[in-house]
């Protein structure tokens, strides 16, 4: 990151800060946080939500290209929220944004259980995205490595065959179920609303479904949703994978076969 572009994250923290202890918390402000892993379909998420109009889409606020230096995220979250008091306000997390990430730049890991209870406590409205088939998650990533963009936009087929690298994908799963884990565990007591990605997000034609749960869970009225982005990969595993065989026989030996059933059903 250029000198130029953290000069100005820093000025926006310091604002959120300013922001943060001079402003009061607009009463009619509705906030919420979609807590999910990456590549759980939380970009698609938030595009539905907000094109209701009653949200502007902000992205990851604590990670990625957004600002992963900020050194008070509760504080520089609420500034935020406070700087537009006009708007409601809604962002997407990952757990790994306040412990791993955090580590990685020389911060102080928070931890995740007690900073989602203060949001939830300040009034912010969580919704919990997952995904239940985590092989397929997990390739997902390997199909953004191949592709080398995350998101799709145009209604275009793509024929995409992959060796899969056994050890680092193995690796990918191990961690991907660690990090589920380690969410139930943040989230526990706390009062959230929960999206399963292949249920609710897979399908367009549940779209407006989902989302109209999730402004009755948010208690706004109801808006015809528009989504942007299009599902890129509709094939199945053994069509994309060159290296199936040794693909199927790690899922074996680890006792995922499960994931690959819940594929083919």
């Amino acid at each position: 990151m250029s000198l130029k572009r953290r000069l100005a994250l820093f000025w926006l923290e310091l604002k959120a800060y300013y922001f943060y202890f001079a402003k009061p918390k607009p009463a009619s402000q509705t906030r919420v946080l979609i807590f999910a892993q990456g590549r759980t379909g939380s970009t698609l998420l938030e595009n539905l939500i907000c094109s209701t109009g009653h949200f502007q889409s902000r992205g990851e606020l604590l990670g990625g290209y957004r600002n992963p230096f900020v050194s008070y995220p509760y504080p520089y979250l609420s500034g935020l929220a406070n700087a537009s008091p006009k708007e409601n306000f809604i962002f997407h997390l990952k757990i790994y944004h306040l412990t791993r990430d955090r580590i990685r730049r020389g911060k102080k890991p928070i931890d995740p259980g007690l900073f989602l209870k203060k949001l939830s406590d300040d009034g912010w409205k969580i919704i919990y995205l997952k995904r239940k088939n985590t092989v397929r998650h997990i390739f997902s990533n390997f199909i953004v490595g191949h592709r080398g963009r995350y998101d799709k936009l145009d209604d275009a087929r793509e024929d995409i065959k992959i060796e899969v690298g056994l050890k680092l994908f193995e690796a990918s799963v191990e961690q991907a179920l660690e990090h589920q884990r380690a969410e139930m565990k943040a989230l526990a007591g706390l009062e959230y609303h929960e999206v399963v990605y292949e249920e609710n997000l897979e399908n367009a034609d549940g779209h407006q479904k989902t989302v109209d749960a999730i402004l009755d869970f948010l208690s706004l009225e109801h808006r015809k949703v528009k989504a942007a982005l299009k599902r890129i990969n509709v094939k199945s595993l053994e069509e994309q994978i060159l290296n199936y065989d040794d693909f199927c026989d790690l899922l074996e030996r680890r006792g995922w076969m499960r994931y690959l059933h819940q594929e083919q059903n």
